[in-house]
C-alpha cells in the first residue's frame, strides 16, 4: 500500500492529485486536511495537535469516518514527523509527502517547517518505505539510501541538484548528467552537487560503506517487487550474529573504532610503511 502524507503551509497545487498514487492512503497533518479536501484528497487518516485546522475542516473531520490520532500542542516534534510516522506503521510502501507553496495569507513559507520537513525525509522514520517524494509548492524532492538507489526520468536541460542532509554522504554516484559523480563523497552543507544539468536517463546511488543489514528493492516487473537483504560484515561469525539480530558494533572502544577507521581510510598496503632500523650487534 502506497500512502500520501498532505502537511500544512500553502494550498496544493492543481497537479497534487494526479501525483498521488490510485487507491493510496491519505493521511492529513493537521491543517493538512484543509489543502487535501480543496485539492480533491480525502483524508483516511488525521493526525496532529488540531491547532491549525479550520472549524469546517474539523466538521468534516467529524461528520465522516476518518481515523483521528490526537496529540498534545505541547510535544517534541511536528505535526509532519507524526504523520510520517503514522504512514511507517502502516505500510512499507512509497510514500509521498506534498505541501502547498506561498498564497496570499503565507506569502513565504517557514523556514524552520521546511527545513523540519526535509529533514524528516531523510530520516529513520522513512527506512521503511521503498520509495521517499515531496512535493513542496514546484519543487519536487527525492531520497536516494543505500538501499534506495534512485532512477530519475528528466527532460533534457532539467537542473537538478544532490544534497547530504545527516551528515557526510560517502559513495554517492551520478550518471545521465553534465557532471556525474563516481563514489563521490558530499559533506553535509556542501553545494558540490547543486545546479546539475540532466542530459539523460539520472541515475543517483549511494555505496554501502557501512557495517549493518540493508535491505534492496529490486523490481522484477512494475507490479512485482522483492527486497534483498544485504549483509555487511568483516567476517562469517559477524555476518551469522547480525543475521541473528545482533548489534555487531555495540560497545566497541575509542581505539576500536579508531583501527576501524583507519582502515577504511587504508587499502591494503596502502597506508604508511614503517621505518626500517637497524640494531648493533654487541
Amino acid at each position: 500500500m502506497n500512502v500520501v502524507v498532505v502537511i500544512g503551509g500553502g494550498p496544493l497545487g492543481p497537479e497534487v492529485a494526479t501525483l498521488a498514487p490510485p487507491g493510496a492512503l491519505v493521511i492529513a497533518a493537521d491543517s493538512g486536511v484543509d489543502h487535501a479536501r480543496a485539492g480533491g484528497l480525502d483524508p483516511d487518516v488525521v493526525v496532529g495537535d488540531f491547532d491549525s485546522i479550520s472549524d469546517a475542516g474539523a466538521a468534516w473531520v467529524a461528520a465522516h469516518e476518518v481515523t483521528v490520532e490526537r496529540h498534545p500542542p505541547n510535544k517534541d516534534a511536528t505535526d509532519t514527523e507524526l504523520a510520517v510516522a503514522h504512514a511507517a506503521t502502516l505500510t512499507n510502501g512509497e510514500l509521498l509527502v506534498v505541501g502547498g507553496g506561498p498564497s496570499p495569507t503565507m506569502p513565504e513559507p517557514r523556514l524552520d517547517h521546511l527545513l523540519a520537513t526535509i529533514g524528516c525525509l531523510g530520516s529513520s522514520l522513512t527506512e521503511g518505505f521503498s520509495r521517499v517524494t515531496a512535493r513542496l509548492g514546484s519543487t519536487t524532492v527525492l531520497v536516494a539510501t543505500p538501499s534506495r538507489p534512485l532512477t530519475i526520468d528528466l527532460a533534457a536541460g532539467t537542473v537538478f541538484s544532490v544534497l547530504a542532509l545527516h551528515g557526510a554522504c560517502h559513495g554517492v554516484s551520478i550518471e545521465g548528467a553534465e557532471w556525474p559523480l563516481n563514489d563521490a563523497d558530499l559533506t553535509a552543507g556542501s553545494g558540490h552537487g547543486v545546479s546539475n544539468i540532466a542530459r539523460q536517463l539520472v541515475s543517483i546511488s549511494v555505496a554501502i560503506k557501512a557495517i549493518g543489514l540493508f535491505t534492496i528493492p529490486v523490481v522484477l516487473h512494475p507490479e512485482v517487487k522483492v527486497n534483498v537483504t544485504i549483509n555487511v560484515a568483516r567476517s562469517e561469525d559477524e555476518a551469522e550474529r547480525q543475521a541473528r539480530g545482533e548489534d555487531v558494533l555495540a560497545g566497541r572502544t575509542e581505539a576500536e573504532e579508531a583501527k576501524v577507521a583507519a582502515e577504511e581510510l587504508f587499502e591494503e598496503g596502502a597506508g604508511p610503511k614503517p621505518e626500517a632500523t637497524e640494531e648493533a650487534e654487541a
